[in-house]
């Protein structure tokens, strides 16, 4: 129906222009509100899709393969154990870094094999990107494939505004952020971190602040502000879930979030942030939710085998640890100097003896060079149970992004997904990237 506003007097007319403005906000706020409804929708049903999907499958994942001395399928499923027996370690270890591959071969045994792989390739949203100017004393001393993260990362900033970096380190994005015309404070509890951050800003004078504080403690407080914009690149487990909640709580403009070691948490189980995770049946220890972590890309030839050297040694070293106790279970060991890789298997034994506390002498009648052995071929079949759990490592990643971004979406943040650099670069690329609305 055409309405002739023309033959209304004029307060009329204006009542009407006044009245349709209305209705128009009215309809903009209601398509914006409609909109909001459907992207969380459609992460709640992500969300819940892999939440069931891991539960269903939590035989084939939930479990530390260095606790079993053999393959935990070898009774239950002879066909896969016999697949897997096939595959040479360089086989195990080409396979486990091609997900669509390892689920086509799993297929027989695990339903909807290939789910993590859609899920992840429905999740990726187009980030925003902004031009960032870069110069070639802001990466000073910085390596390239990190400071390639780093580039990456801030194009998906917005260069202007209040900006407050998390976990600063050396404050190389702040630093590139504050280049690009952003109000920069970056915090950071590493006294010596924050003196190499000074002495590097000081050689491209940009509007920045380095402040020397511990960001779990109170004092962050008067930092993020609802006119803040929160960056992180890599803060790891507690750092990352305790920004997101100060975030929420002060109302902030912003956060801009690549998250990392999802296992550097203070309790001995995964705590949800999102009501969909804390309803979940699925529980997640310290160990399950580092089980994203064990693909690494960026690793050199010298490197990868001070690893195969170091499982070996690991595995080596409990079934001596075993022997010598007489009880047969599983006794983890602290991190490992490189340093000791450089010595024998013998050496290794007496330093894992002593910082477990163990007084037992390695009789001579025990052959380590025997054990040694055993260990190289204990790692392999650690390694073929490691290829199953593989499947589930991006989809367990997902569902802790997930349960981090459902958590901004309840507190009325408009969040966008996806991968902000190549996995070559590194494993850890998802970036969360959230505006209040």
């Amino acid at each position: 129906m055409y309405l002739d506003v023309c033959a209304f007097g004029t307060r009329k007319r204006q009542y009407i222009s006044e009245l349709v403005a209305c209705v128009d906000q009215g309809i903009i706020r209601l398509f914006s509100h409609l909109r909001h409804v459907t992207e969380m929708t459609d992460f709640s049903s992500h969300f819940q899709i892999l939440d069931q999907w891991l539960v269903r499958h939590r035989r084939w994942w939930q479990f530390q393969p260095f606790h079993h001395r053999q393959s935990i399928w070898r009774d239950e499923t002879p066909a896969l154990h016999a697949l897997l027996s096939e595959l040479s370690e360089s086989e195990i270890l080409d396979l486990s870094a091609q997900p669509s591959r390892v689920a086509q071969q799993l297929a027989p045994w695990i339903d909807d094999a290939l789910l993590g792989v859609q899920v992840e390739a429905q999740l990726q949203q187009k980030l925003a990107q902004f031009s960032v100017n870069q110069h070639e004393r802001l990466h000073y001393r910085v390596n390239g494939r990190k400071w390639q993260q780093i580039v990456a990362l801030a194009q998906c900033v917005p260069p202007t505004g209040e900006i407050v970096e998390w976990c600063a380190g050396k404050a190389h994005l702040g630093r590139l952020l504050a280049f690009n015309g952003a109000t920069t404070t970056s915090l950071e509890w590493q006294a010596s971190l924050c003196e190499s951050a000074r002495e590097l800003a000081a050689r491209v004078p940009v509007d920045m602040t380095l402040v020397h504080c511990d960001v779990l403690s109170s004092d962050t407080a008067s930092y993020i502000r609802p006119t803040t914009h929160a960056v992180a690149l890599h803060a790891c487990g507690k750092l990352h879930t305790h920004l997101l909640q100060k975030v929420v709580a002060a109302g902030a403009s912003g956060v801009t979030l690549a998250p990392c070691c999802y296992n550097l948490i203070p309790d001995a189980v995964y705590s949800p942030l999102s009501e969909a995770g804390q309803v979940s049946v699925l529980q997640l220890s310290r160990d399950d939710v580092s089980l994203p972590l064990k693909q690494t890309v960026t690793a050199g030839q010298r490197e990868q085998r001070q690893r195969d050297q170091e499982l070996a040694w690991r595995l080596g070293f409990d079934l001596l640890q075993r022997e010598l106790r007489g009880i047969d279970v599983y006794l983890p060991l602290p991190t490992v100097p490189k340093s000791l890789l450089a010595g024998d298997f013998q050496t290794f034994c007496q330093w894992a003896l002593a910082r477990k506390q163990l007084d037992e002498v390695i009789p001579s009648s025990i052959r380590l060079a025997e054990i040694e052995q055993r260990g190289c071929q204990r790692r392999v079949e650690v390694r073929r149970m490691e290829l199953v759990q593989s499947l589930f490592r991006r989809p367990l990643e997902l569902w802790l992004l997930l349960d981090m971004i459902l958590y901004l979406d309840d507190a009325g943040y408009d969040v966008t997904t996806g991968t902000f650099c190549d996995y070559s670069l590194t494993p850890r690329n998802w970036l969360i990237h959230a505006v209040k609305s």
